[in-house]
C-alpha cells in the first residue's frame, strides 16, 4: 500500500460524506432522485481527485472504474431524473421500494470501497508511455514463439465460439446462446478453455513486433474484425472491453494519439454506440432477417445515443437486486466460497474427479435457477460481493480494487525491454479484468494463470535456452 497523501484523504471524506448520506436516507420513501444525485457526485469525485493524483486518465484502473460506474449506476442515474429512452430500466421492474433503496445504498458504498481500494495502492509516479522496441533479440524471438503458440491453440475455438454465438442469435433468440454455453463434459469444457488464448496472444505479438507494421497492423485488424463480430453476437461487455484495450495498447506502446485524431476516434464512438444500440434492440426481434435489422436501425435513430447505451449497459442492477431478495432470506451467505472457487478453477475439472468449481461459482447461472429464468440474467462482482458476505461486501470490494490496481500497475523498471514486457503483461491483465464489468471474479484467476504466468515462465525458458546456445 502506498502512502496516504492528501487527495487520498480528501476522496476518503468525501466518499464518507455520500456513503452515509445514502445510509441515512435508505430507509426513506421517494429517494431515488436524492440517490441518483449522490451517484453523479461519487463519479464527478471519483474522476476529478484520480486527475488531480495522477495527471492521466489512460490507465487500466480508471477504465475499469469508469465501465463499472456505467454499468452499476446507468439505471439509478437514468431513474432518478425519470429519463426513458427505451422503456428498458430494470428498476422500472422492481415492486420494492425498500429493497431498491438498500440496492443503491449497497452500490454505493460497494463501489466507493472499489475505487478507495484502487487509489490507496495505485501508484502516483507518472510512467511515460513505452514506443520503443524490444532489443534483446532473444527475449523478442522467445515472445513471438510463444504468442504464435498462444494464437494458433487459442483463435480456432474463439472463431467457433463468435461464430456459434453470430449463428444461434441470429437463428434462435439471444437467449438461447447462454443456454448453449455451459454445455458439453469436462474434457469438451477445457477445449472450450482454449479460447482465453487467442486475445492475449495477439497482444504479446503486437508488444514483441512494434516495430514491424505489417503485424501490427494485421493483428490490430483481427482485433478489431473480431470486436465487429462480438457486437453482432450480442456479447458486448467482451467487445467493449476489447475495445478499451486496444485502445490503451495502441496509445501506450504502438502510436501516440494526435489531436486530430481524436476526431477519428470520435467518430468510432458513434459508430459503436449505433452499433451497441442496434444490437440490443435486433437481438430480440422473434424474426432476424435484413428487414428486421433495418427496422432496428430505424428504432434507434430517435433516440439518444449515449443515453440509449447508458439505459441497456447499465441494467446491472438487476442481479444485486434480485440477490438482495434472495440472500440471505431463502439462501444463507457464501462468506467467500465463490472466491475460493475462483481460485480452484485453475486446476482443471478433469483432474479434480470432475468437480466443477466453475460451475459451483456460476452466479449468473444460480440467479437464473432462483427466477426461473430462460435466459441469463448476468451478474456482476458487486452482487457476487452481497451474496457472500451481505452488506460487509464492501470488504470485499475494497479487496478487489487493491487487486486490480496492483496487477495493473505498470512497473518503473530498470531494463526497457523488461519495461515493454511487463506492459504486454498489463494490457493482458486489464483486457482480463476488464471482462468481469457485467461478470463475475468466476474465471479472473483461472485466466491470469495461463494466460500471462505460464505464458511468462515459458518465455523466460525459451529465453534462457536460446542465451545458452548462443554461449555455446
Amino acid at each position: 500500500m502506498k502512502k496516504i497523501n492528501r487527495h487520498d484523504l480528501i476522496y476518503l471524506c468525501l466518499i464518507l460524506i455520500i456513503s452515509l448520506i445514502s445510509l441515512y436516507i435508505s430507509d426513506n420513501k421517494n429517494v431515488i432522485p436524492i440517490y441518483g444525485i449522490l451517484s453523479i457526485l461519487l463519479i464527478f469525485v471519483t474522476i476529478i481527485i484520480w486527475i488531480l493524483k495522477y495527471k492521466k486518465i489512460n490507465t487500466p484502473m480508471f477504465y475499469f472504474l469508469l465501465i463499472s460506474y456505467i454499468s452499476w449506476f446507468g439505471n439509478i442515474v437514468l431513474k432518478a431524473f425519470e429519463i426513458d429512452v427505451a422503456g428498458k430500466n430494470a428498476i422500472d421492474n422492481f415492486n420494492d421500494e425498500m429493497l431498491v433503496n438498500k440496492s443503491i445504498l449497497f452500490s454505493i458504498i460497494g463501489y466507493s470501497a472499489m475505487a478507495v481500494g484502487a487509489f490507496l495502492v495505485t501508484d502516483k509516479r507518472k510512467i511515460e508511455n513505452n514506443y520503443e522496441t524490444i532489443q534483446n533479440e532473444n527475449l523478442r524471438k522467445s515472445i513471438i514463439i510463444v504468442a504464435v503458440l498462444m494464437i494458433a491453440v487459442g483463435m480456432p475455438q474463439y472463431c467457433m465460439n463468435l461464430i456459434n454465438n453470430i449463428r444461434t442469435a441470429f437463428e434462435g433468440a439471444y437467449m438461447d446462446i447462454y443456454k448453449t454455453s455451459n454445455d458439453g463434459n469436462a474434457i469438451q469444457n477445457i477445449m472450450q478453455s482454449f479460447n482465453m488464448f487467442f486475445v492475449p496472444g495477439l497482444i504479446f505479438l503486437v508488444i514483441a513486433c512494434k516495430d514491424n507494421k505489417k503485424i501490427v497492423n494485421i493483428s490490430i485488424g483481427i482485433v478489431l474484425l473480431n470486436l465487429i463480430l462480438a457486437f453482432i453476437s450480442g456479447a458486448r461487455g467482451g467487445a467493449i472491453a476489447l475495445l478499451l484495450t486496444l485502445f490503451y495498447l495502441y496509445t501506450t506502446q504502438i502510436k501516440k494519439i494526435k489531436v486530430r485524431n481524436y476526431i477519428v476516434l470520435g467518430i468510432l464512438a458513434i459508430i459503436v454506440m449505433r452499433l451497441f444500440n442496434v444490437v440490443a434492440v435486433f437481438r430480440d426481434e422473434p424474426d432476424k432477417n435484413i428487414d428486421t435489422l433495418v427496422k432496428s436501425f430505424e428504432e434507434t435513430n430517435d433516440s439518444g445515443l449515449i443515453l440509449s447505451t447508458v439505459e441497456d449497459l447499465g441494467a446491472s442492477i438487476f442481479s444485486l437486486y434480485h440477490t438482495i431478495n434472495i440472500v440471505p432470506s431463502s439462501q444463507g451467505y457464501a462468506y467467500g466460497y465463490t472466491y475460493f472457487a475462483s481460485v480452484m478453477a485453475v486446476i482443471p475439472s478433469l483432474f479434480m474427479g470432475g468437480i466443477s468449481f466453475s460451475n459451483e461459482a456460476s452466479l449468473a447461472e444460480w440467479l437464473m435457477k432462483k427466477l426461473n429464468l430462460d435466459y441469463g440474467p448476468g451478474y456482476t462482482i458487486l452482487a457476487e460481493a452481497y451474496y457472500n458476505f451481505g452488506m460487509f461486501g464492501f470488504l470485499a470490494m475494497f479487496a478487489i480494487g487493491m487487486l486490480f490496481s496492483q496487477i495493473f500497475e505498470v512497473k518503473n523498471l530498470e531494463s526497457n525491454d523488461k519495461k515493454i514486457l511487463h506492459s504486454a503483461i498489463v494490457t493482458i491483465a486489464m483486457y482480463i479484468c476488464l471482462l468481469t464489468f457485467r461478470g463475475t471474479m468466476l474465471l479472473i484467476f483461472r485466466n491470469y494463470f495461463y494466460t500471462i504466468v505460464i505464458p511468462v515462465i515459458a518465455i523466460n525458458i525459451i529465453k534462457n535456452t536460446l542465451d545458452r546456445k548462443k554461449i555455446e
